[in-house]
């Protein structure tokens, strides 16, 4: 992601630092973790923990960013570095004794047009502190963007870093030699360009590109040439293209993918030049594989994962797979844990632990003493009574298929209302693990189902292309179902009202809820979500390779406005505005590349000519994710506002 910081950014993250210790502000739920960046070192003895602290000024500052080496033998800090004048964004420990950061180094002045920023990143010695500038930009005055080049690879064999350095022109692939520093372009991507795959020798051998908008991605690989050919295009939300291994020399490598004959993604053995899958070598019914762990610096396979209901895994190393299970065991049985670093040898592991109740945690463990010590947690500020545990709820649709949800009491109990919460995409789903947004509105007060209704993702193509065709109709009243069964288990009040609020796919099922079924909900709230469907196929109408597959995916799933434009009218919530009785917010990004902010804007104000009550609200420079912090504080604090006043938790 580009890393860019303007100078009223710092200023805001001043009010957001003090607000975040308490949990009834919203990023303390879905904001960024109090530690920002991790890394252990390659002989696992010692972890680099990048903490925000900074509080900032236009003249100058008490505390800026701090980089704290801890120990893993339980020694506690063996040093703190916190220069100032310096932002960091990732440390990375690729060296013995060496963490890289990058960042942003300010020269502040007392007035604002006299300071200057520019972007650097550091080699800092973690026994002494002492620095070595390894990159930095030119100068610019501190009220212009900043773009900090990022580090996307390290080799200990030839003591290079790889980093992507952003230009007018597109993204340059900069490897530097840390001890000589003698630095190359290996590569110039466009602007496009989200990150490279090395091979053995620590040169590029994969390029992956952002398409035309933010969700398809294509795969570009190099030629005996060094010319880049295009390989594939794909959405990683629906369908993921992961490597699992470096390119062999006779371009084989292991992927994760889906073939478009097969029911779920698998591991397979894949012939990279010819496309061709030689070999599944592992596949688990039912579901997807949608994660793995390679070795950092082997980059040997280590497992990978699908989520039943928790993160599961297969493992390919024996031994490993055997220490895996008694960590399995080691652990509450509602954590899910997964292996962020390995250590030169592999033998210690630093990892992430996660559950519903538990927001996030590192631990490091070693695999020859089978003890795993607790480093930090990520969310320290959100203690026990600020979370709840979820329960899943199985439930059968109307026309007899099989389904499921995740059910939240909050902290009022059951008689609060209910908030239904469906999930983007429509091709994801949710898991049995820490959710921000569930968690937040479960302490505002309310209840939360989170169902997952046929034409979900990471359940095979059976049960996604169950939904084809159904927006509005069955994928909706799965929703419905869902909500039947928490009442007929006793877990809700039959009276208690009903809500729904859901972003992107489930911004479209909060609206499609409101004006198809306008005696269902009391309050809805559509974020990024499209109200139009014939409007939102026909965006896909350009001369663009990717716009012309996402336009027949989505025929495929919608139907087609030019040869059935009834039908998708049918299930366009724009189209029945004047049945809706809820109190409707919808919040839209402007800069949404996929679901264009015209949905929004043209339902509001039919909302506002039909007499509906309903606020809209544009968030200014936001995309279709929301990724930026400050957005997303915003975003929900206008929620918060808005369902307090249209359905308080407590009446």
């Amino acid at each position: 992601m580009r890393q860019i910081v303007r100078v009223f950014t710092l200023i805001l993250i001043v009010g957001f630092t003090g607000l975040a210790a308490r949990a009834e502000y919203p990023l303390a739920y879905v904001g960024p973790h109090d530690i920002d960046d991790y890394s252990m070192s390659p002989d696992g003895m010692k972890i680099a923990l990048l903490k925000r602290v900074a509080e900032h000024t236009f003249t100058g500052t008490d505390n800026w960013d701090e980089i704290t080496i801890k120990s893993t033998t339980g020694d506690g800090d063996l040093l703190v570095h916190a220069p100032s004048y310096r932002l960091y964004f990732s440390v990375t420990w690729g060296f013995d004794d060496l963490i890289l950061a990058e960042g942003i180094q300010y020269d502040l002045r007392n007035r604002a047009r006299d300071s200057s920023a520019q972007a650097v990143i550091y080699a800092i010695n973690a026994k002494t502190g002492a620095e070595q500038l390894v990159y930095s930009t030119s100068k610019v005055d501190i009220r212009d963007d900043v773009t900090v080049p990022r580090i996307v690879g390290a080799s200990r064999d030839t003591n290079e870093i790889a980093m992507v350095v952003e230009r007018s022109r597109g993204k340059d692939l900069i490897i530097a030699n840390i001890e000589t520093g003698e630095q190359f372009v290996a590569d110039k991507g466009s602007k496009k360009t989200q990150y490279w795959e090395f091979d053995d020798d620590f040169r590029p051998f994969l390029r992956f590109d952002e398409g035309k908008r933010e969700n398809v991605q294509r795969v570009y690989y190099r030629d005996e040439n060094g010319r880049w050919k295009l390989q594939r295009i794909f959405d990683p939300l629906e369908n993921d293209f992961m490597p699992a291994s470096n390119l062999s020399n006779d371009q084989k490598m292991l992927v994760v993918h889906r073939p478009d004959d097969a029911e779920t993604s698998a591991l397979y053995l894949y012939d990279f030049l010819n496309d061709k899958y030689i070999e599944q070598i592992f596949q688990k019914e039912g579901h997807d594989i949608v994660t793995l762990r390679r070795e950092t610096y082997s980059d040997d396979l280590l497992y990978v994962g699908w989520f039943e209901d928790q993160l599961e895994k297969e493992w390919i190393s024996e031994e490993f797979g055997e220490v895996g299970r008694m960590l399995d065991g080691a652990f509450k049985p509602e954590d899910n844990w997964s292996i962020l670093e390995t250590s030169v040898d592999g033998r210690k592991w630093l990892l992430y632990v996660s559950s519903p109740t538990r927001p996030g945690s590192l631990f490091h463990f070693d695999v020859d003493t089978l003890k795993a010590r607790h480093v930090i947690n990520l969310r320290p500020d959100l203690k026990k009574e600020h979370v709840f545990p979820i329960q899943r709820v199985d439930y059968t649709a109307q026309d007899g298929l099989p389904l499921f949800g995740y059910y939240i009491e909050g902290r009022i109990g059951p008689d609060a209302p209910l908030i239904v919460h469906p999930h983007g995409g429509p091709v994801a789903r949710d898991h049995a693990d820490f959710d921000g947004m569930a968690q937040y509105l479960a302490y505002l007060g309310y209840n939360v189902f989170q169902p997952q209704f046929r034409g979900s993702g990471e359940l095979g193509r059976g049960f996604e292309e169950a939904g084809f065709g159904e927006w509005g109709r069955a994928m909706q009243t799965d929703i419905d179902d869902g909500v039947a069964a928490l009442e007929a288990e006793g877990l809700i009040n039959p009276d208690s009202a009903r809500l729904i609020v859901g972003a992107s796919y489930g911004g479209y099922a909060a609206m499609a809820g409101a004006a198809l079924t306008p005696d269902k909900y009391t309050c809805v709230i559509s974020i990024n979500g499209v109200s139009d469907l014939a409007e939102f196929i026909d965006q896909f109408s350009g001369d663009d390779d990717a716009d012309r597959v996402a336009r027949d995916v989505w025929v495929k799933r919608i139907g087609n406005p030019e040869t059935a434009p009834e039908a998708v009218r049918a299930i366009s919530p724009r189209a029945y505005v004047s049945n809706i009785k809820a109190n409707i917010l919808l919040i839209h990004g402007d800069a949404d590349d996929i679901v264009h902010v015209n949905q929004s804007r043209e339902t509001f104000r039919l909302l506002q000519e039909y007499g509906v009550p309903s606020m809209y609200h544009e968030l200014e420079g936001a995309g279709h994710s929301v990724r930026n912090e400050d957005q997303r504080a915003e975003m929900l604090m206008v929620m918060q506002r808005f369902l307090y006043g249209c359905q308080s938790p407590w009446n």
